[in-house]
């Protein structure tokens, strides 16, 4: 767990490129990973509108990581997230997902 953590603003633009406004250069979702890895809270805004799509872009990188061989979480444990997520509300899920990472940090 980091406690000075670096704020990064990226731009997401219409043509699905991602701008770094702290590094001022355009970045991929492997480096976007890669900043978070190393202490920094990201935050994505869709460049035109302002929207924030930090949830999408993180989901995304997610996804892409499951692509390579061993990488991603279990199974198991994606098929209990869709389970819980269709059935309890998420602060619920978000509270008992908070809990189970803080244990795995510990």
């Amino acid at each position: 767990m980091h406690c000075d953590m670096a704020s990064r603003l990226i731009r997401k633009y219409g043509n699905r490129r991602l701008y770094d406004t702290a590094g001022k250069r355009y970045v991929n979702l492997d480096e976007i990973a890669q900043m978070i890895r190393d202490g920094s809270d990201v935050q994505v805004v869709d460049a035109k509108t302002g929207e924030d799509l930090t949830r999408a872009v993180l989901s995304q990188i997610i996804v892409e990581e499951t692509r390579s061989e061993n990488g991603g979480l279990p199974v198991e444990i994606l098929r209990e997230l869709v389970a819980l997520s269709g059935k309890a509300k998420h602060d619920i899920l978000d509270y008992y997902l908070g809990a189970a990472l803080e244990t795995y940090r510990k």
